[in-house]
């Protein structure tokens, strides 16, 4: 970061630090529990006034820790909340801006250059922009499933168990909803009363003062406004009297040091690439004995991530490392179990020889087509805010044995096997042949990673890091919750596995051409529109994805609880020449979907490795489609 962004980002966070130095804290996490509580539900074509909700809040909050409480607090008004996003904004943003160049830089860039920044920044935005994006029951089966098993040895280190902390976590949830809903119904009942007592008021012709000592007797009666003062004084509160009383002293306090901060108990707090304690202890002490919980969510994550790290930190990581493989490959299974139909074959934890070389964790034989699916549990590494260091690290993890470059190896491997010979020989752990795969018999063959951990645009784009040769189609590689996200969005449309093979028929083409963080970003896409026809069509340098395109599928999910029916009705895709909207220029061309390119810096086309096979009969079509070129482009032609 160059010396005048870096300025500008301390004047920035002390300006901030100043700002809210003279709020409460119960102030400060009430703030942003309305922001969050208020915007649920926000239409989507009003832009969110922060674009990173929680990490921007928490960052907030991270910074609070590192102020006293304030003797005489001051109450957050509208133009001091409105700074203290405007900031959030402004501190956020500048991370961004370090991966541009200077003035003195423009005339000596590189093609190294652009390509260690093509990799880094959006890898670095999305680690430090974004969190798990899972339910409470998601984070909660997956500390039943990883966590669970070291019960014994949690307890022993934290003083509570995985399985107890979850248990409180649940009773803080469950404590938050039935005060959210004693408020309603409160709210509910002041109105009445208030439209009881006008009714009456008009029809006897009341003065004001007989008016509000009518309204006094009926309040005296059904105590409906303090009963509602009372729930909005205590809304977000937890006590910890109750938890002891729920689970015990000893449970209650270890839970209570673990999670919950206290303010000035920070002595520095400045990068988000620091760590911040407001994340991992997300419960804020507003009193003694009395916690402010400002997102059930963030508690969730505090108890996974903290849970995880102590494991990772102990004599028990090989273990837990070995657990988390394992489980992962089960969520696979039973995902895709649940959405191909029961005549579907599946083998998992397979290998390639008798004597166990290449193990692939799953194998789906589904009509004439081939899924070669392999699991990669590792998270990404937290990328260096320094460009190219950032890059060598990143790409080091892609290409090391646990990330998504050796899933693809391992399935491509497979796959040319199954491509090159008239029958491949399958077997399980115990040298047992399972099963006999006849070349004649396959149609199609997909390859698809699935990462434990949401990878960005490392996994939305396979062209910026993946080695292949050019003959080579792409895999399609997303994250477990995005996975079942996904089919179960095609599950509700009732769509089988035919919709299926064709999204990543025409997903696959879409590396190196669109940019998009979130796969569900690109389900979305193909929901509403039908297909991905316009893109692969469209004359573009890059085209970006709108991120209210996953919306669908979160209303596809509220949906199937209880939500409005959300109904299947493809549209034209709307598309911008996004240097008009930020430049002002003038469309260069207005023929239906030919977008010319700016001057730019030239570069060669990115390749994923330059490897430069003659294509010989029945090769891969150039598209990447993972056809033969007679069955895709060529055919086109004809």
């Amino acid at each position: 970061m160059n010396r005048r962004l870096h300025d500008k980002l301390l004047n920035d966070t002390n300006e901030l630090r100043r700002l809210i130095s003279s709020f409460s804290t119960e102030s400060i996490a009430g703030s942003c529990a309305a922001y969050v509580f208020t915007r649920i539900g926000i239409e989507s074509h009003k832009p969110p006034e922060l674009s990173s909700q929680f990490k921007q809040l928490f960052f907030l909050l991270g910074v609070m820790l590192t102020t006293a409480e304030p003797k005489q607090p001051k109450p957050i008004d509208e133009p001091a909340w409105q700074r203290v996003v405007a900031l959030l904004e402004e501190i956020f943003r500048i991370y961004a801006f370090m991966f541009w160049p200077t003035p003195e830089e423009l005339p000596t860039l590189t093609e190294e250059w652009r390509d260690a920044r093509e990799v880094a920044m959006p890898a670095f935005l999305h680690y430090f922009n974004t969190t798990l994006l899972a339910s409470k029951e998601q984070i909660s089966d997956r500390v039943t499933n990883y966590l669970s098993p070291f019960d014994d040895h949690l307890a022993a280190s934290t003083g509570i168990s995985a399985s107890d902390t979850l248990k409180v976590a649940a009773w803080i949830a469950q404590h938050l909803q039935a005060q959210s809903d004693d408020l309603m119904e409160a709210t509910e009942k002041v109105q009445h009363d208030k439209s009881t007592i006008e009714e009456r008021a008009a029809e006897e012709g009341w003065d004001e003062s007989k008016f509000w000592e009518e309204a006094r007797k009926q309040e005296a009666v059904t105590h409906h406004t303090e009963r509602l003062g009372t729930g909005i004084q205590n809304l977000f509160k937890i006590p910890l009297e109750s938890i002891e009383t729920a689970f015990g002293t000893a449970k209650a306090n270890s839970f209570w040091e673990l999670f919950v901060s206290r303010r000035g108990e920070v002595s520095e707090f400045i990068y988000i690439t620091e760590r911040n304690v407001a994340e991992e202890k997300p419960l804020f002490q507003v009193e003694p004995g009395v916690a402010h919980c400002p997102q059930i969510n963030a508690l969730y994550f505090a108890v996974l991530n903290t849970g995880e790290q102590r494991l990772i930190n102990s004599p028990v990581k090989d273990a837990f490392l070995r657990r988390r493989d394992k489980m992962l490959e089960r969520e696979v299974v039973e995902i895709l179990r649940q959405y191909f139909p029961r005549e579907t074959e599946f083998l998992a934890g397979v290998y390639e020889t008798s004597d166990l070389q290449q193990e692939h964790d799953l194998v789906v034989l589904w009509n004439r087509f081939l899924f070669i699916v392999e699991a990669k549990a590792s998270p990404p590494v937290e990328p260096f805010r320094d460009p190219d260091k950032a890059f060598t690290r990143i790409k080091r993890a892609f290409r090391s044995n646990r990330g998504i470059q050796k899933a693809f190896d391992q399935a491509n491997h497979l796959k040319k096997l199954v491509t090159s010979n008239d029958t491949v020989t399958l077997y399980d752990a115990n040298h047992h042949v399972v099963r006999v795969i006849a070349s004649a018999d396959i149609d199609e063959i997909y390859l698809i990673g699935v990462t434990r951990d949401d990878f960005g645009a490392l996994a939305t784009d396979l062209s910026l890091l993946l080695e292949k040769e050019d003959s080579d189609s792409y895999p399609w590689v997303t994250n477990v919750f995005d996975l079942q996200a996904l089919l179960d969005a095609w599950s509700y449309f009732k769509w089988g596995p035919e919709r299926f093979c064709q999204y990543l028929d025409e997903r696959i083409q879409l590396h190196g051409k669109i940019f998009a963080t979130d796969e569900l970003d690109v389900a979305g896409y193909f929901i509403q529109h039908g297909d991905f026809h316009r893109l692969l069509d469209l004359e573009a340098d890059r085209i970006v994805l709108n991120t209210q395109y996953s919306d669908v599928l979160d209303k596809i999910y509220m949906t199937c609880h209880g939500g409005p029916e959300v109904k299947y009705a493809p549209v034209d895709p709307v598309l911008t020449d996004i240097r008009k909207e930020l430049f002002g220029e003038e469309k260069p061309h207005e023929s239906g979907d030919k977008i010319q390119s700016a001057p730019k810096l030239q570069r060669k086309k990115r390749q994923s490795k330059a490897y430069k096979n003659k294509i010989g009969r029945g090769a891969r079509c150039f598209c990447n489609s993972g056809k033969t070129y007679a069955r895709c482009h060529g055919r086109r032609k004809k």
